[in-house]
């Protein structure tokens, strides 16, 4: 576009029409040069600018610490982009939100800024809001995040589009229902080259949604994964506590062109993900010797009378009953 403007007015000197000859006045040679070296130049710094995020202190990769991960997408997450993570169920929501805050999270940690967290009215039926005491037990400081709630989606895109080109604020979050029609190839086209231009990172959070086109870097498809436990007791083979969340994710699209399949464990306390394979946080072994159990009463119970029957504020009886048909 910078090109375009700089040869507009250069044209319209040049391009002076007597007859059927085109006159070209002195001097249109350099200064078509002059504005071709100035678009020129500007296109070069603005490129500098985005690739090494010269100025702001603005990651350009965000690495899982997962060797085969961080290998498949060129070095980890690339920030200033737009990503979808979506759950293929409602129940899952949790899943796909749990694995969204532990990207936050490593976000946050490399990143002044709050988080802009807009929602879509028809997800607060189905997901309800965010607690934050659960996001500050999960290892996200909710002091960061910021709610929207618009009245209607067309709003929600407004907002989410205008605020990633804010410089305040570390990523901008839009959680979805389904597959809106409003939110097709075009507005994420629109919010990839927001998020690109203005140095942001957004998600598309897609709640119980199907798969379509996207200009977004990546799609990630969430769901839970069963806990493997901790604290292994070896008389009776069994874990005795809960080990950490566990989340099976699917990388449905890369720009680079690697997808895969794997299964992550978050690490609340340290804020990383790691191979939910063998995550077992706090693995302590117990004692190999069973508590001593209590042995079952061998006297007859004594039943206690009922209280209900001594209540001096008993229901009166009830009087004759009719059935009523419903009229047709």
């Amino acid at each position: 576009m910078q090109l375009s403007h700089a040869f507009a007015g250069a044209a319209a000197i040049a391009n002076k029409r007597i007859g059927k000859k085109t006159v070209k006045p002195a001097g249109f040679q350099a200064q078509s040069i002059a504005g071709l070296a100035r678009a020129i130049k500007k296109i070069t710094a603005r490129h500098a600018f985005l690739e090494s995020n010269s100025g702001h202190n603005h990651p350009a990769k965000l690495p899982f610490n997962i060797a085969e991960i961080d290998a498949g997408l060129g070095g980890g997450l690339a920030c200033n982009a737009l990503h979808e993570i979506r759950t293929v169920l409602s129940r899952d929501v949790a899943a796909g939100s749990g694995f969204l805050f532990g990207l936050l999270a490593l976000i946050t940690k490399r990143r002044d800024g709050s988080i802009l967290w807009v929602s879509d009215p028809a997800v607060r039926h189905d997901a309800g809001t965010l607690f934050p005491q659960g996001l500050g037990d999960y290892g996200f400081d909710p002091r960061r995040l910021i709610l929207v709630n618009p009245g209607s989606l067309k709003s929600a895109l407004w907002v989410a589009g205008e605020a990633a080109s804010c410089e305040g604020l570390a990523s901008v979050v839009l959680h979805v229902s389904g597959n809106p029609k409003a939110l097709d190839l075009t507005a994420t086209r629109k919010l990839q080259l927001t998020a690109h231009k203005g140095c942001t990172t957004i998600f598309i959070l897609r709640q119980a949604g199907a798969e379509e086109a996207s200009a977004g870097l990546t799609r990630w498809r969430v769901c839970a994964a069963p806990s493997l436990g901790f604290g292994y007791n070896n008389h009776t083979g069994k874990h005795s506590h809960l080990g950490p969340t566990r989340l099976a994710l699917s990388l449905e699209r890369n720009r680079n062109g690697n997808t895969g399949d794997w299964c992550l464990a978050w690490n609340p306390h340290e804020r990383t993900f790691e191979n939910g394979d063998a995550a077992n946080f706090n693995d302590v072994p117990l004692p190999a010797t069973e508590p001593e159990k209590p042995e079952p009463p061998t006297a007859d119970l004594v039943r206690l009378p009922h209280s209900s029957d001594n209540r001096p504020d008993l229901s009166p009886e009830m009087g004759q009953q009719l059935a009523h048909k419903t009229a047709s």
